[in-house]
Parts: structure tokens; C-alpha cells; sequence
């Protein structure tokens, strides 16, 4: 996925630095192929955060849509 098409309020050039800044920690890599350069996470803690992540982000969906059933059940 090109820089410029991840959905964030950044400009193309704040986006490049802070990816560059990931690279500088360890978290990411980078291979460059002709005009185009791939990032990789290669730290796995950073792997492991962002699979917590999402498993709290889908467990907070869930309960609230069970908590939305609910009310609708009790009002209907």
C-alpha cells in the first residue's frame, strides 16, 4: 500500500518521517523496488501489540452490540 493512500491526517512528508523514525527504532524495515519502497514490522512486540489491539477493539464492538440488543429487546 503506497504511504500516500493510509488513511491519516498527516501529509505525505509527516507520514515518510514518522515511518522513518519506526525504522531508526527497529520496528519496521524497508526494501526499496525501483520508485517504490516496502515496509515490514519486524519487531514482534509490535506484532503481539497490535493483535492485543484488535482483539480488544473487536471485544469492545461486541459488547456493545450485545449492550445495544439488549436495550432494544427491553424497550420493544
Amino acid at each position: 500500500m503506497p504511504v500516500s493512500s493510509l488513511q491519516l491526517s498527516l501529509t505525505n512528508r509527516a507520514k515518510s518521517n514518522q515511518l522513518q523514525r519506526l525504522i531508526a527504532e527497529g520496528i519496521l524495515s524497508n526494501v526499496r523496488n525501483g520508485t517504490s519502497i516496502h515496509y515490514c514490522i519486524v519487531d514482534p512486540c509490535t506484532m503481539s501489540l497490535l493483535d492485543q489491539g484488535l482483539c480488544l477493539s473487536e471485544d469492545t464492538l461486541k459488547r456493545q452490540s450485545n449492550l445495544s440488543s439488549r436495550r432494544s429487546r427491553a424497550t420493544g
